[in-house]
């Protein structure tokens, strides 16, 4: 977390901003995850200062400290996020995450499936792939809990949510061929190459 003051005016207004993936929750990244976004909304999100007095301070300390974090909250190092994770911690209670998928019942098999395909389009759908990953202990796939259990999912950090993700759909997910969002492209890319070997042999 960085402290400091902004200048406004004749006065230094003081501010803490989150500027680590870490500190950042996934119901504020998802906040954060909008092009349309002014520099000032960026900034407000991450910190404890109203967008209206940000908007009121000097722009070369706004411009400056938001040129910092940019630097600091690198997507393309979120995208590789691969800490060990035992278990998320949200209210005061564990949800560990399972060893291994395996095939409890053909619900959470579904359900997976589903979210996966979404999760590829939309960022809003990991505190969902974390209700299925993540359980309290010795506790079976229900899927009538997930709505409300993802709300509370939002609080977790997004560098913890992101190295779930990256290690287990990428183990337990992408190797499943009826699955796997990537499947059809590699099958077009395979196809694709057939037809170019084939054209090159005649023209040969």
């Amino acid at each position: 977390m960085t402290e400091g003051h902004f200048q406004s005016k004749d006065k230094k207004i003081p501010f803490k901003i989150l500027d680590n993936w870490k500190e950042i929750s996934i119901e504020k990244f998802l906040e954060l995850n909008n092009p349309d976004l002014k520099d000032s909304e960026w900034l407000s999100i991450l910190s404890d200062i109203d967008m209206e007095v940000i908007r009121q301070c000097s722009p070369h300390s706004i411009n400056g400290l938001i040129h910092q974090l940019r630097n600091l909250l690198n997507f393309e190092e979120l995208l590789k996020a691969k800490d060990q994770i035992e278990y998320l911690e949200v209210e005061k209670k564990k949800y560990y995450l399972l060893k291994d998928l395996g095939i409890e019942n053909y619900g959470l098999w579904e359900d997976m499936k589903q979210e996966v395909k979404m999760y590829e389009q939309d960022y809003a759908r990991l505190p969902y792939i974390l209700t299925i990953l993540c359980r309290l202990k010795g506790e079976a796939y229900d899927c009538d809990v997930s709505e409300e259990r993802a709300e509370k999912f939002k609080q977790v950090s997004i560098w913890d949510a992101f190295s779930i993700a990256n290690f287990f759909l990428s183990r337990e997910i992408k190797s499943k061929k009826d699955i796997s969002p990537f499947t059809k492209r590699r099958k077009v890319s395979r196809s694709t190459s057939k037809k170019e070997r084939s054209s090159k042999k005649r023209r040969a």
